[in-house]
């Protein structure tokens, strides 16, 4: 009968109430708290940022190329106005090849790492054979780096560049030329 009573004494009321709050410290110290994570909702979290990720990643890469697609048209543009104020300067235009001629300019480089393309004559020809410009042709190879020496939109590696067309009325990509 002494030894119940010993254990019944162990405890006081208020040390029996601590002991079952999971919130108190355990004897370790360590805090046991019901607000944390378990581990099922930790696997559920990084799923849904999982599938989160999976549907950012795409959307970022075609913003990206569209990005690049604008930036080449607005350098395609300032190409155009160099060229122009060439000509109003010298009465010609530059030489085919010769966009160095036009000042800092002509060593643009376009957002895919290639050097912008020029020609003097208008060699560049739309889905009809038509040529897209009666007097120069300023155009960049487009992501895929290049164009074929007959430089047609017909032409399926030219469908991507970005081309100064309509005498310099657009610019655009060839596809939509």
């Amino acid at each position: 009968m002494r030894t119940q009573a010993k254990s019944k004494a162990r405890f006081s009321k208020g040390q029996f109430y601590r002991a079952v709050d999971m919130t108190a410290s355990n004897q370790g110290g360590v805090a046991l708290d019901s607000r944390a994570f378990t581990l099922v909702e930790l696997i559920v979290c990084i799923g849904i940022i999982g599938v989160l990720a999976t549907m950012a990643i795409p959307a970022y890469s075609q913003l990206k190329g569209s990005a690049k697609v604008a930036r080449a048209e607005s350098e395609v543009r300032v190409i155009d106005k160099a060229v122009n104020a060439y000509f109003i300067d010298k009465n010609k235009f530059p030489d085919t090849g010769h966009l160095s001629d036009i000042g800092p300019e002509g060593s643009l480089i376009d957002p895919w790492g290639k050097p912008y393309q020029y020609s003097s004559t208008g060699i560049y020809k739309d889905f009809t054979g038509t040529p897209t410009n009666d007097d120069y042709d300023i155009f960049s190879q487009g992501p895929n780096g290049t164009s074929d020496s007959d430089l047609s939109i017909a032409n399926s590696t030219a469908l991507d560049d970005i081309i100064r067309g309509g005498g310099g009325s657009t610019v655009c990509v060839g596809k939509d030329l």
